[in-house]
Parts: C-alpha cells; sequence; structure tokens
C-alpha cells in the first residue's frame, strides 16, 4: 500500500485494489478510504522517525570514529 501511495495512487484507488490482492490470498475484507489514509500516515510517521534514528546514529558513529 505504502509503496502505491508513494507513486501517487488515491487512496480510493487503494481501497478497490486491495480486496483484489486479499482474494488472491485466500482472504476476504475491505478497505475504507479512510483506513488507507490512516495507515498510510502511520507508516510515512514510523519512516520519519527511522531516518531520523539512522541519521543520528550516523552522526554517533562519526564522532566515535573522531574519538579514535
Amino acid at each position: 500500500m505504502h509503496l502505491m501511495h508513494d507513486k501517487g495512487v488515491t487512496n480510493q484507488t487503494i481501497t478497490s485494489i486491495m480486496p483484489e490482492v486479499l482474494d488472491k490470498a485466500g482472504k476476504f475484507g475491505e478497505f475504507l478510504a479512510s483506513t488507507i489514509e490512516n495507515i498510510n500516515m502511520k507508516c510515512q510517521a514510523a519512516m520519519d522517525e527511522i531516518a531520523k534514528i539512522m541519521s543520528d546514529m550516523y552522526i554517533a558513529e562519526e564522532t566515535m570514529g573522531g574519538a579514535q
């Protein structure tokens, strides 16, 4: 879902695609556009947090490398 969102696929379109994905996996369900939006927002927040951690780790590594 995140990849589709990143590529500009609308939440409404993702909502219509995901039941087909589930069906192929032998599962059934439906998605609301608001649910897709919430999932994408949470995923983006997590990715932003990871990017911050990675940046902080790089700074720490550089600091430790400079101290040796």
